[in-house]
């Protein structure tokens, strides 16, 4: 953005009295002092990251991060004039320190300082006794200062992706804090003062070096995610089960071999996460969780899928990519609430007639296995938008497929198939055919590119 466009927008957000001034990806390298005038501002907002999840063949769950920053350096005085101020993004610029304007701003709520290239972080933060979210993940801290923790207000707290080694005592102080985020630091415990936060409703501590989890935290009664994914852990301790209000639990990467019985006592969990591990079994106490939505047990080395699964009646989302599973029991096919069904990278030569049970299946991934047709049964789901089915042995395409009407993604790269049958413009849904390019040739007329 020109200078020039850059203070006329200015001065048009003070003439017309906005409230909130988006200038996020605009490459400002200095903020105009004209930016005081602006007295009715109650959001600024120099730079933003937002993030959308979706699944994608292959890879699994997807997030792609779309960040728009500046190349701001340093901040005008007169920033401190915008005394309704209550939040300010200034996530992806380039500060090596905090502005003095910005401490100045006592009406904050919000401050995201994120990504940018802050080592250390100014006793004048103390000022903003209003902040109620500080965003300082992404940045070069080697530790938590004693001036944040006098952010008495403070409701969510983010620190992951810096370089800290240990959490101070003082953290305490934080007896407000709901969200806590540390994941990808360099701890090595989880210290007894992060226990005492007894509002804690998030704790996020995945990609640290964790070995064990003390017993304390089992005071953190209110806490309802716990992310530990990517440590250490060799095992689940028992004061984790203690943690009843848990909604979501996650222990993938890490080196667990068996699940306790104890684990039955969290039952208001909704998420469970144990993808990345080394089971070779999914043992029947995780079948009692019979609130669980989604549970992820990609990537252990499971063989079979018990009967007992058939409880978890409530299960939308079901991840078993890279096993040693050879077939798809009747009992998965009984879970008749499952929206998404993942099975990439098994040993599965074909798939039961039972798997029309699961009518409200939206999504199924039968990639890389070793499917020599695709089964009359499949094309009866007729709620499926997404169908995996690249990298098998299947040299046709059954006419019987336009009965997925509904169906948007369709992938059969890395297939046999010498022509793609004219029916399959039926499925007028359809919208990236994912085939090799070898056969082009042989694609129905409205299909060829």
């Amino acid at each position: 953005m020109l200078r020039s466009e850059l203070e006329e927008l200015i001065e048009q957000a003070a003439r017309e009295e906005w409230e909130e001034l988006d200038l996020s990806g605009k490459g400002i390298e200095v903020l105009p002092v004209t930016i005081a005038k602006c007295r009715n501002l109650k959001r600024l907002i120099l730079g933003k990251i937002t993030e959308r999840k979706y699944y994608l063949a292959g890879l699994g769950l997807v997030t792609e991060r779309n960040v728009l920053g500046n190349p701001l350096k340093t901040l005008p005085p007169e920033l401190a004039e915008l005394t309704n101020l209550q939040s300010l993004d200034l996530s992806s610029n380039s500060l090596s320190e905090i502005p003095d304007s910005i401490t100045r701003l006592t009406n904050l709520q919000s401050l995201d300082l994120s990504n940018n290239s802050l080592s250390e972080i100014p006793d004048s933060i103390t000022r903003l006794t209003n902040l109620q979210s500080l965003y300082l993940s992404s940045n070069s801290l080697s530790e938590i200062p004693d001036s944040i923790t006098r952010l008495t207000n403070l409701q969510s707290l983010y620190l992951s992706s810096n370089s800290l080694s240990e959490i101070p005592d003082s953290i305490t102080r934080l007896t407000n804090l709901q969200s806590l985020y540390l994941s990808s630091n360099s701890l090595s415990e989880i210290p007894d003062s992060i226990t005492r936060l007894t509002n804690l409703q998030s704790l996020y501590l995945s990609s640290n070096s964790l070995s064990e989890i003390p017993d304390s935290i089992t005071r953190l009664t209110n806490l309802q995610s716990l992310d530990l994914s990517s440590n250490s852990l060799s095992e689940i301790p028992d004061s984790i089960t203690r943690l009843t209000n848990l909604q979501s639990l996650d222990l993938s990467s890490n080196s667990l071999s068996e699940i306790p019985d104890s684990i039955t006592r969290l039952t208001n969990l909704q998420s469970l996460y144990l993808s990345s591990n080394s089971l070779s079994e999914i043992p029947d106490s995780i079948t009692r969780l019979t609130n669980l939505q989604s549970l992820y047990l990609s990537s252990n080395s499971l063989s079979e899928i018990p009967d007992s699964i058939t409880r978890l009646t409530n299960l939308q989302s079901l991840y078993l990519r890279n096993n040693s599973l050879s077939e798809i029991p009747d009992s998965i096919t009984r879970l008749t609430n499952l929206q998404s069904l993942y099975l990439r990278n098994n040993s599965l030569s074909e798939i039961p007639d039972s798997i029309t049970r699961l009518t409200n299946l939206q999504s199924l991934d039968l990639s890389n296995n070793s499917l020599s047709e695709i089964p009359d049964s499949i094309t009866r789901l007729t709620n499926l938008q997404s169908l995996y089915l690249s990298s098998n042995s299947l040299s046709e395409i059954p006419d019987s497929i336009t009965r997925l009407t509904n169906l948007q993604s369709l992938d059969l790269r890395n297939n046999s198939l010498s022509e793609i049958p004219d029916s399959i413009t039926r499925l007028t849904n359809l919208q990236p055919l994912t085939l090799e390019t070898t056969i082009s040739a042989r694609f129905p007329t409205r299909l060829r590119g």
